[in-house]
């Protein structure tokens, strides 16, 4: 017999699985002063890695652009302030 106590520990499993799937982009940590600032971040992913931006902004700890991508494709993605790694990426239609 399934008691009450293992539905509640299967249902929070199942909502945090849902969360995670839903999570925003996984930049680390860390004060602002460890960014690299935004002109030189900009300038970096438009003129060495061949990103169009058209929109720049801070989200969840990450640089976050709207743009294309240096293949032409609409993106949406999400770069380490620190190291500029790419965290996230999505491609529109």
């Amino acid at each position: 017999m399934i008691s009450p106590k293992h539905i509640t520990i299967a249902a929070a499993l199942a909502l945090g699985a849902a969360g995670a799937a839903y999570a925003g982009p996984e930049c680390e940590p860390r004060p602002q002063s460890e960014w690299l600032p935004s002109a030189a971040a900009l300038t970096h992913l438009t003129l060495a890695r061949g990103y169009e931006v058209r929109e720049f902004e801070i989200d969840d700890g990450c640089y976050r652009i709207e743009g294309r991508d240096p293949s032409g494709q609409r993106v949406e993605a999400y770069f380490d302030p620190k190291t500029l790694a790419l965290v996230r990426s999505e491609q529109d239609d």
